[in-house]
């Protein structure tokens, strides 16, 4: 099984196949002679300011089919910089049973997906769980889980986080 480092290996090889990393370095050196213009931040849902934020896109031709005025209201504090809705298709799976501490009875699963099959998937999932008696949940901590970020000048320093690849003569000695 090939390990997420060697995977970066593979990957950085086949970027640089054919060019140096000068070339490659050349290529991703930002142009800051020309900045785009920054777009406000604000969670207020005015016409007016959803209207502005459209003026500063470069292609509005999506306005009239994702900017519905009378949904305005309706997101006012929740979003920002909202530019319009989206319609989904929205599918529903369960009922799923919960036998918890603090959520307790059945309840309808609703996916928003285009996936197809998904909600199949899941509804199958759902009703096999519910027919067994249910799923048993409690909480023991609540926490928000946070990962690693590794920050490099250009792409091609990312392949300093990647150890060497190294051949293996066995698996006995992988995991020795």
């Amino acid at each position: 099984m090939i390990g997420k480092h060697s995977l970066t290996s593979k990957h950085i090889e086949n970027v640089l196949r054919g060019r140096s990393v000068s070339d490659l370095l050349a290529q991703m050196r930002p142009d800051s002679d020309s900045l785009p213009k920054k777009l406000p931040v604000s969670a207020k849902t005015t016409l007016q300011r959803v209207e502005k934020i459209w003026q500063l896109l470069p292609d509005s031709s999506l306005k009239d089919t994702l900017l519905n005025p009378d949904d305005l209201a309706d997101y006012q504090g929740n979003i920002e910089n909202l530019i319009g809705t989206l319609r989904l298709p929205l599918g529903i799976a369960g009922p799923l049973r919960v036998n918890g501490l603090f959520a307790k009875g059945d309840y309808h699963i609703p996916m928003a997906t285009t996936e197809a099959s998904l909600v199949a998937s899941y509804h199958r999932g759902t009703s096999l769980i519910t027919e067994a008696g249910g799923c048993t949940a409690m909480v023991l901590i609540e926490s928000v889980g946070r990962s690693p970020s590794f920050t490099f000048p250009n792409m091609a320093n990312s392949s300093t986080l990647a150890p060497p690849l190294r051949a293996t003569t066995s698996a006995s000695t992988r995991f020795s």
